[in-house]
């Protein structure tokens, strides 16, 4: 892979199971952040993506990831820069991810 994002900039994402298996797929990835009463936030995101490469015996598959995620801060920064430095930094994030996809041998 030798970019992180496609020619309209949606990114790619890359999952490995093990040292053989991995599914990349790209597509868009919403995200959205809410303010909490207290100074908190809360994140957000959901994608719908396409498979787009594999390794392994994900090579050739076709089909699509999906997942939905969130994150809570218990404060949230007031500034622009500690809020990207926060971001930065990773988070802990619980994530639901789910796959479709038809391997190349059943094609």
């Amino acid at each position: 892979m030798e970019t992180d994002t496609t020619d309209v900039h949606y990114p790619k994402t890359n999952v490995s199971f093990n040292k053989e298996d991995s599914i990349v797929s790209v597509g868009p990835i919403p995200a959205k952040l809410g303010l909490l009463k207290g100074g908190g936030a809360q994140f957000w995101e959901t994608a719908s993506l396409v498979i787009s490469q594999g390794t392994g015996k994900f090579e050739g598959a076709k089909g699509m990831q999906s997942f939905l995620g969130s994150a809570h801060f218990p404060k949230w920064p007031k500034s622009d820069t500690d809020q990207l430095k926060l971001l930065a930094e990773g988070f802990q994030v619980r994530l639901v991810r789910c796959f479709k996809l038809v391997l190349k041998a059943d094609q």
